[in-house]
């Protein structure tokens, strides 16, 4: 599967400008409606996988040396596997408290961060967590 980005549109992309606003307002929407999905219980798949994206774009623009969080992720890592593996056994797909802020920090974060590099390095970062999922 090839990532979601060709080299062509990511050396297109612009080195200092950021992606489009609305572009940006999109996923912060989305992420954040998926949060409060899985928050109230419902966590429709769709949820996860959104709250999933996010969460590994934010490791990857961690790992691309874009943000430093202080180890808020790496902290984040066990609680969300857990929730992930449940779901995945067919259980409810539960958050504790420290998963569930820290996911909420991160969709916050995410905003900023999109917001903060430029379009061709979004596109590197996106294009960086297909090829890490692989």
């Amino acid at each position: 599967m090839n990532p979601p980005y060709t080299k062509a549109e990511v050396n297109a992309a612009s080195p200092k400008a950021p992606i489009d606003p609305k572009a940006v307002d999109t996923l912060v929407i989305r992420f954040h409606v998926a949060l409060d999905d899985v928050v109230k219980g419902g966590s429709s798949e769709s949820s996860r996988i959104d709250l999933a994206t996010m969460f590994n774009f934010m490791c990857a623009a961690k790992e691309r040396k874009l943000i430093d969080d202080q180890n808020m992720l790496d902290d984040t890592v066990a609680g969300l596997a857990k929730s992930y593996t449940r779901a995945e056994n067919g259980q409810s797909f539960r958050l504790d408290g420290q998963t569930m802020s820290a996911l909420r920090e991160a969709v916050n974060s995410f905003e900023e961060v999109a917001r903060g590099i430029s379009a061709r390095q979004f596109k590197r970062t996106v294009n960086y967590v297909h090829n890490q999922v692989q």
